[in-house]
């Protein structure tokens, strides 16, 4: 049996690997539900520098030294989750959750919240398997540089922590 991912908080060193996971994993998760001109903007560029802003609030999971997953917690919200391609699919995510309640939890919030696109059912079954509860669509605006932002259609998703 595998032993689980080990966890730690984000370091400097760690910024360019996050970089590529971020990057290749957004894209993979929101190729088909995002804008073109969206998708294009989120280069390797401008990830790392998204990177560098979340570094703070980042725990990554790791096994033998390779990063597997990243999630970023801002606040009370669950920024970003993100795992590589080869740890989708081994619980990665699930752990990766687990210590973003937790955290959010220790900083006193009884209640934590993120938000899915709504096309996106894989994510949204995921969220709801882990006990979030959809509060229903919005709609976000997305930055592109050069033009107007991009309306998103979104769910937020909320999960009471029993904590805090």
């Amino acid at each position: 049996m595998t032993a689980g991912p080990v966890l730690r908080p984000a370091t400097p060193a760690d910024l360019a690997h996050l970089a590529v996971l971020l990057h290749d994993a957004w894209h993979d998760a929101h190729r088909d539900h995002l804008p073109p001109a969206l998708l294009a903007a989120r280069g390797p560029a401008y990830v790392e520098g998204w990177v560098r802003e979340l570094l703070p609030g980042t725990v990554v999971a790791e096994r033998a030294g390779a990063l597997l997953g990243l999630v970023a917690v801002r606040d009370d919200e669950v920024h970003q989750l993100m795992v590589a391609a080869p740890a989708r699919g081994t619980g990665v995510a699930d752990t990766l959750l687990a210590a973003a309640e937790d955290r959010i939890a220790a900083a006193g919030h009884a209640t934590a919240w993120l938000t899915v696109l709504a096309p996106n059912d894989r994510a949204r079954r995921f969220y709801a398997r882990r006990g979030w509860l959809d509060r229903g669509p919005e709609q976000v605006a997305a930055v592109v540089p050069g033009s107007a932002p991009a309306l998103l259609a979104v769910h937020r998703y909320e999960k009471s922590l029993g904590r805090g």
